[in-house]
């Protein structure tokens, strides 16, 4: 009997460092969410009037996006985290009414990949909150469609930068293997896109 226990504890031993070689602290996932933007009807209507034209424009300024992310979690306050947003469409219908009559169709995508640092706070054994702060490249692709006195024609722009992005964030331990993560995400876009977006996303998260 001794003897057996002798090799189980051995194996136990030799098992160990195994296992802590193999529980790391990677973590990905993927979620959905609203993404909102500050760009409203009166932007459209002045950079047409600035250019002598009048007009009336409705804007969709919120779509579904998605994201992806990937992060190693140096403890339980600090994480570094990769990921990657598409933030669904943004559509604005114009009525030119004068000096000529006309409708302008726009169509805006934008999507980012961005890397940030994570601080969290643990508050109970499930429960967990966070802040972000970190950089993204964006790229945005804008698609007219103009229809004037009859004729019709269609223009295709893009942009593209470098800016920050921070949020708030939440998450929900279900086990050891997952998570229920919410994020809140502010975007700031500069160049010729020049607006904000909110994002409002759901998460699963898979812990390695």
């Amino acid at each position: 009997m001794t003897i057996f226990k002798c090799f189980t504890m051995a194996s136990v031993l030799a098992v160990l460092p195994l296992q802590s070689v193999l529980a790391t602290d990677f973590y990905a996932g993927a979620g959905l969410g609203l993404y909102k933007n500050d760009l409203n009807s009166n932007d459209f209507d002045q950079a047409f009037a600035s250019n002598g034209i009048s007009s009336n424009t409705s804007v969709d300024d919120n779509d579904t996006g998605w994201k992806i992310f990937a992060g190693y979690r140096f403890n339980q306050y600090i994480a570094v985290e990769l990921g990657y947003q598409d933030f669904g469409d943004m559509d604005a219908k114009t009525r030119i009414l004068s000096p000529v009559s006309g409708t302008v169709k726009t169509n805006t995508d934008v999507d980012a990949f961005n890397l940030s640092v994570n601080l969290g706070a643990p508050i109970t054994d499930e429960w967990s909150v966070f802040a972000k702060l970190g950089y993204m490249d964006w790229d945005a692709d804008v698609n007219s469609k103009v229809s004037i006195n009859g004729v019709n024609s269609s223009s295709h722009n893009s942009d593209s930068g470098s800016d920050f992005i921070w949020g708030l964030g939440f998450s929900y331990k279900l086990n050891d293997s997952f998570d229920i993560r919410g994020d809140w995400d502010r975007l700031s876009l500069g160049g010729d896109i020049d607006t904000d977006y909110d994002a409002y996303s759901l998460s699963v998260q898979f812990n390695f």
